[in-house]
């Protein structure tokens, strides 16, 4: 299964440790084979939600990036695939320093298609005087 970002938001967190404090939220589309949108409601249970038009949507405490693989966990969970990410981290850990700075930025631009969040230097000012 796939899932595609819709919207990221802020939300009060309904369970856990951190019940009631405000936490972000991310809401992704889902889509998929019969077979695994038939699983993914049923892993869903009371939390299985669709938009307006009937497609099946995932909401996750965590962003998954901008598309993710869905999978239903050995524990009948439907978590993001985050295998990934976890391998750019280990990768980046691996090399301190700017080949380790290098390698994190470029799989942050691969994981996240191009949508990282990139550091201009500005012009230099010219003084009034000159």
């Amino acid at each position: 299964m796939k899932a595609s970002i819709v919207s990221s938001f802020k939300a009060v967190i309904k369970s856990g440790p951190n019940k009631g404090k405000v936490g972000d939220r991310h809401l992704y589309s889902v889509t998929g084979t019969a077979e695994e949108l038939a699983g993914f409601k049923k892993a869903q249970g009371d939390f299985y939600a669709e938009d307006a038009e009937g497609k099946p949507l995932y909401y996750s405490n965590n962003f998954c990036g901008n598309t993710c693989t869905l999978i239903v966990s050995t524990s009948g969970k439907v978590i993001a695939d985050m295998s990934e990410f976890v391998r750019a981290s280990s990768l980046a850990t691996q090399f301190p320093g700017a080949l380790g700075d290098a390698i994190a930025k470029a799989a942050a631009e691969q994981l996240l298609g191009g949508a990282t969040a990139s550091v201009s230097t500005p012009a230099p000012v010219k003084k009034l005087d000159e």
